[in-house]
C-alpha cells in the first residue's frame, strides 16, 4: 500500500472515532477545565490514581474535582493543610487517604 493512501484510511479512521469523552479513560476528565494550569494538575491527579476500575477512579476523581471547587490549579497553588485538609480529610481511593493527597 502506498504511503498517500494509508494516510488517507488513517485520517478516515481518526475523523470516524475521534469523538472527545469517546472514552471512560479518566484523562478525559481533564476536559473540564479550560485553564492550561487547571487542565496540567488536574492530569497529574488523573495519572495519579489511575490504577483500579475505571468507574471507580471516575467517581474518585469527580469527588475530589467537586470538594477543590473544580479548581485544581488554584486550590494546589493556594493548598495549606491547616485551611484545606478539611476537603480532603475523608476522601479514600483505594489504599490512599486524604493525606496522601
Amino acid at each position: 500500500m502506498k504511503f498517500v493512501n494509508l494516510k488517507i484510511k488513517l485520517d478516515n479512521l481518526y475523523n470516524t472515532y475521534k469523538k472527545k469523552y469517546s472514552s471512560n479513560d479518566p484523562v478525559w476528565l481533564v476536559h473540564r477545565f479550560s485553564s492550561e494550569k487547571d487542565i496540567e494538575i488536574a492530569g497529574l491527579l488523573a495519572s495519579s490514581y489511575s490504577y483500579g476500575k475505571v468507574e471507580v477512579i471516575n467517581k474518585f476523581l469527580n469527588q475530589l474535582f467537586t470538594r477543590i471547587g473544580n479548581k485544581p490549579y488554584e486550590f494546589t497553588a493556594n493548598f495549606t493543610k491547616r485551611k484545606d485538609n478539611k476537603f480532603l480529610a475523608d476522601l479514600n481511593y483505594r489504599f490512599n487517604t486524604g493525606d496522601n493527597l
